[in-house]
């Protein structure tokens, strides 16, 4: 299991935790209850200390097949953003103009005006309970 992997309760994930089902047991309801959808697995893992690595990730592989989480976020995203150059582009980056993403997609794409240093952007845009994110990210340069 990679330890920034990221997962979020299902619907049936939901209704367990709540209590309106019971099929697991209370430790690994416990589990359940804590992923959130934006803890990262290690973090999860730490507060969880008392169960073994080993039984930890056994337990969320069980959780995920059994269709009670599901991976949100491989933590990809997070190892880009840290390696996002700076400085010197960014300067760049403002005098070339900017798009900004989150109007394009309030609005629906009624003001997406503006100027960006790519071509071609392409992303698969996740809704859930009010979070946004944006998977395979594919950007063009020209």
């Amino acid at each position: 299991m990679n330890p920034t992997s990221i997962f979020s309760k299902t619907g049936k994930g939901v209704q367990e935790a709540g209590g309106k089902t019971s099929h697991l047991s209370r430790a690994d309801r416990a589990v359940l209850s804590a992923t959130d959808g934006k803890t990262q697995m290690a973090e999860l893992a730490i507060k969880f200390e008392k169960i073994m690595p080993d039984q930890f990730d056994a337990l969320i592989a069980q959780l995920d097949m059994d269709g009670f989480i599901r991976e949100v976020s491989s933590g990809a995203v997070q190892a880009v953003r840290k390696r996002a150059p700076q400085g010197p582009l960014q300067n760049r980056e403002r005098r070339a103009g900017s798009f900004e993403l989150s109007r394009a997609l309030q609005t629906g794409g009624a003001q997406s005006g503006g100027r960006t240093l790519f071509n071609e952007l392409s992303a698969q845009l996740v809704c859930n309970k009010g979070a946004t994110q944006l998977r395979n990210i594919s950007v063009s340069a020209g």
